[in-house]
């Protein structure tokens, strides 16, 4: 049924894929502030080691998407690791140039510095596969998108809403409609940055540290309750000194 229709199809693969990384960092997330506040501390690295740096769920609610579409949807939905990262260029920025930060400009600049930021770290990542990747036309084109996309939006619900069409409209009407250009939105542009994770091999990643049915069984041959041994590092000793050292 699925596979008859081209849209269900990519509708399909990008749920999966939304799914395998937002697992995929929930795992992560979930472990960092146990490592980061419990085990090393500010005590040696500072604010960075406050619990209250290291919150435990990084995602926020849904319904800033319905409220405020795009922009809820990276700004307030989708996990905010980077935030403080990608706001110290831009406030930097804006101090030098004098841009007040509330300003038109201050936000353009700030949307732009956040999302050139996200689109060199994924692009970078992509570089270093070992796939046929395409960093450029792939990660950083997606998160250039992005940003272009919420200053559109932006732009038009201001507009909309200085010639009065917004209080017009009630509030159920206004949030189906977010719900419907973010995702048509998304189904257009995310292969982008889900087809270079394919391309490189990030789907073989293990999302999930421990599990349960696996170890009672029911996973494939071999697989245990710990999941992560084959992505651990280890020393491979091959038939050659050149083919002998550390594994990943």
């Amino acid at each position: 049924m699925i596979q008859k229709s081209h849209i269900l199809t990519n509708t399909y693969r990008l749920l999966l894929s939304l799914s395998a990384v937002y697992t995929a960092l929930w795992a992560i997330f979930k472990l960092g502030p146990v490592f980061v506040c419990g085990v090393i501390g500010p005590r040696w690295i500072g604010l960075r080691g406050e619990a209250w740096m290291n919150p435990y769920d990084m995602y926020g609610s849904y319904s800033l998407i319905l409220d405020k579409g795009l922009t809820g949807w990276w700004s307030g939905w989708w996990h905010q690791v980077f935030r403080f990262a990608f706001e110290a260029p831009a406030t930097r920025l804006m101090r030098a140039l004098g841009v007040e930060k509330r300003s038109v400009t201050g936000k353009i600049l700030s949307l732009l510095v956040a999302f050139v930021l996200s689109g060199c770290i994924h692009a970078s990542g992509s570089y270093t596969q070992l796939g046929d990747t395409r960093p450029l036309m792939g990660p950083m084109r997606f998160f250039l998108l992005q940003g272009v996309a919420i200053f559109a939006q932006t732009s038009f619900v201001q507009l909309a809403t200085r010639a009065g069409l917004v209080d017009m409209c009630p509030k159920s009407l206004r949030r189906l409609a977010n719900l419907i250009v973010v995702h048509v939105w998304l189904y257009y542009t995310a292969p982008l940055l889900v087809d270079d994770f394919a391309r490189g091999g990030v789907w073989l990643f293990e999302p999930v540290p421990f599990s349960p049915l696996r170890g009672l069984g029911f996973g494939q041959p071999g697989d245990q309750f710990f999941c992560w041994w084959n992505q651990r590092i280890w020393w491979w000793r091959g038939k050659h000194w050149w083919d002998t050292g550390i594994a990943l």
